[in-house]
């Protein structure tokens, strides 16, 4: 009986040691795949890097304005693609005032006087031009032709070219000072840039009836706006003098 007791004690010992062994011969080797691997805590560290499109809707409503601005997220963002809708537009005529101050000062066109006379205007957004207002009045008006009309603008003298972008007869009936309104036939476009606005008597000049006369009401002493020029046509120099400011 000892000796079987002894043979079963024998035999479980050796069953755990060979499993142990086991163990420890089963035991797999660690490769180690990149030099940022921690031994310590066994973290493998992998660099990638990932693509993300980020995307953002805005809506507003928004009146007089000329210009639109779009604020981003982020001053990281890329922009890429850009979809806008529109709905409800509405563009209504504006009026920009050169000079409305009435200072009782005319300038004066005829046979006697100028020949022709121009002031700029600047046009600070690509617009149509429908029309004009001028104050002023005429005397023992005839059947000459005067003209309104809108010129290139020499920058360099300050006066207006020989380029006529657009005119048609003015309207100054003889019913007093008042505001006279130019109607043009065809809105002219004009882009940026600065302009010149004209009265054109020429044909005054030549007319045997020499008391015909048109006034234009001019104001020097508190200018709307002073950085503008102004300039008369010289009938002696057959040429426009160079710009002044009021």
């Amino acid at each position: 009986m000892r000796r079987s007791i002894k043979r079963r004690s024998l035999i479980v010992g050796m069953f755990f040691l060979t499993m142990i062994i086991l163990g420890l011969t089963q035991n797999p080797e660690f490769a180690y795949a990149q030099p940022q691997y921690d031994e310590g805590s066994k973290i493998l560290n992998v660099p990638t890097s990932f693509l993300i499109s980020e995307f953002s809707e805005d809506s507003d409503s928004e009146e007089n304005i000329t210009s639109i601005d779009l604020s981003l997220p982020s001053s990281n963002w890329n922009l890429t693609d850009l979809q806008v809708n529109f709905t409800d537009i509405e563009f209504n005529r504006e009026i920009l005032e050169i000079e409305s101050i009435i200072t009782g000062s005319y300038w004066s066109l005829g046979y006697n006087f100028f020949k022709a006379l121009a002031v700029q205007i600047n046009i600070t957004e690509k617009t149509l031009i429908y029309g004009v207002q001028i104050y002023g009045f005429s005397i023992n008006e005839r059947d000459f032709e005067v003209y309104i009309e809108i010129r290139g603008f020499d920058s360099s003298k300050n006066a207006p070219t020989d380029e006529i972008i657009y005119d048609q007869t003015i309207n100054m009936s003889g019913y007093g000072r008042a505001w006279y309104v130019q109607n043009f036939q065809n809105p002219v476009p004009l882009d940026i840039g600065n302009y010149s606005l004209v009265i054109n008597a020429t044909e005054i000049m030549t007319a045997p009836e020499k008391t015909t006369q048109y006034d234009w009401n001019y104001n020097a002493e508190n200018p709307m706006n002073p950085d503008l020029y102004s300039s008369y046509y010289d009938k002696n120099l057959g040429l426009w003098v160079d710009g002044f400011r009021n």
